[in-house]
């Protein structure tokens, strides 16, 4: 549940993040979604988020926000992407969602 409010927060930046990522890295979001781990995987799909359309993007927030250390590096030297992804971590509910997660052991 978690993830469904922030997602919504954050919809239309993390579709064009997602679009980005689709479109210069075809397969990444893939191989972002394999890096979660089994944990994280679960909580994305047992929430409401399971809509393919928002999984995707849950699974973003996740990685781009709450675990900022495991982002590729090869996508942050990609100029839009860093700049969607600092105007994502400049948000208000960033931090918010840090912290969140953090307690809840996602990151």
């Amino acid at each position: 549940m978690l993830d469904l409010v922030f997602v919504f927060l954050n919809f239309r930046l993390l579709g064009r993040l997602r679009a980005r990522l689709h479109h210069r890295f075809p397969d990444q979001i893939e191989e972002i979604w394999n890096s979660l781990g089994f944990v994280a995987q679960m909580s994305i799909v047992s929430s409401p988020t399971v809509f393919t359309f928002m999984s995707d993007r849950a699974a973003l927030l996740l990685v781009f926000v709450a675990r900022r250390e495991e982002i590729p590096v090869l996508l942050m030297g990609d100029d839009e992407v860093a700049d969607l992804v600092f105007k994502l971590n400049g948000k208000w509910s960033a931090g918010l969602y840090r912290t969140l997660s953090k307690a809840s052991g996602l990151s």
